[in-house]
């Protein structure tokens, strides 16, 4: 993909469910897909909900602003 003068690389798997494994940019940024999880996320917005961001090494965010 381009943008301007950036560009963008995507990788993608090739059988479902096609989660981005990795992308590369020009402007130097890249990832890689290190592990996933399936999870019932729509039942983690409740307190408790954290737990799950703790198992995925991940810490809760502050509020967000109106």
């Amino acid at each position: 993909m381009k943008t301007g003068n950036r560009t963008g690389t995507w990788y993608v798997e090739t059988d479902p469910p096609f989660r981005i494994v990795r992308w590369d940019s020009s402007g130097g940024e890249r990832a890689v897909l290190i592990g996933t999880a399936r999870m019932k996320y729509w039942q983690m917005n409740d307190e408790g909900g954290e737990k799950a961001l703790e198992a995925l090494g991940l810490t809760r965010r502050g509020h967000r602003m109106p």
